[in-house]
């Protein structure tokens, strides 16, 4: 649960395995300035390029962006299925490729830790705030 800004550029999150690397990763782009798709939501998976000295995204999709509301508290569930995740926006399935984005093989049992990118501390209550 986190309390949403209407000053958020994009956040999200990503699920990692054990080499660093996010078998999902999930971004909520608010403005044109990541793609012009935006609003938008953006999925994919990637792997680190050595060659390249940089990630290699891989299997990209872009959906539409949920309502999220300024001030307001949201939830997202991520659901690690048989061969896909699905994930929610405040108990619905996110419309497009997020509500059953496959696992490109990837396991539950894979996944070892999920980190959050975009978020920042919103009061000193350890209310967590999107900017």
């Amino acid at each position: 649960t986190a309390k949403y800004s209407s000053t958020a550029r994009r956040f999200g999150f990503q699920l990692l395995i054990a080499e660093g690397n996010a078998i999902y990763r999930l971004a909520f782009r608010h403005t044109d300035g990541y793609t012009a798709r935006a609003p938008c939501t953006f999925t994919c998976n990637w792997n680190w390029n050595d060659d390249l000295g940089k990630r290699q995204y891989d299997n990209i999709d872009f959906g539409s962006l949920p309502a999220f509301l300024d001030g307001e508290l949201f939830d997202i569930v991520i659901e690690c299925l048989d061969g896909y995740f699905k994930t929610s926006f405040n108990g619905v399935p996110i419309e497009g490729p997020a509500s059953d984005r496959s696992s490109y093989g990837a396991t539950l049992a894979q996944i070892t830790s999920i980190q959050l990118w975009g978020g920042a501390p919103l009061d000193g209550d350890g209310n967590v705030g999107i900017y």
